[in-house]
């Protein structure tokens, strides 16, 4: 199950349980893509400590490529957190995808680790577009 929330000013959080199909995690992308807050300096917190089943790699692949509209929409970072080393393993291979269409994704075992590199890859977008 996928819970999405947001954050002032600019966070997407993903509540993401249980089984997470492939199609529920591409539905999920499109949800945070369409929504009117996504813009320049966006971060999305996914928090996966309590998934116990994940999209295989192919999907992962397609997954993938449809955060590089979540990036040019202005998302800045994509993490994932999760405590479960199947679950860590499973976001490191969605971030090496994600890089591969230009998209900033990693993976943490904390949630507070999440949120600040989160937080630096808004600061650096931010330092990045002052004159």
């Amino acid at each position: 199950m996928i819970q999405i929330s947001f954050e002032e000013p600019n966070r997407f959080v993903v509540h993401a349980t249980g089984i997470v199909s492939g199609r529920e995690a591409l539905a999920t992308v499109r949800q945070v893509r369409d929504d009117r807050r996504l813009g320049a300096g966006s971060t999305i917190l996914v928090v996966a400590h309590d998934v116990t089943a994940a999209p295989a790699a192919d999907e992962l692949r397609n997954i993938a490529l449809e955060t590089r509209e979540l990036a040019e929409r202005g998302a800045v970072g994509i993490a994932v957190a999760s405590k479960r080393p199947f679950m860590y393993g499973v976001a490191r291979m969605f971030g090496a995808l994600a890089a591969a269409v230009s998209v900033q994704a990693s993976a943490f075992m904390e949630e507070a680790d999440a949120r600040r590199w989160l937080d630096d890859q808004a600061a650096d977008q931010q330092e990045r577009s002052e004159p």
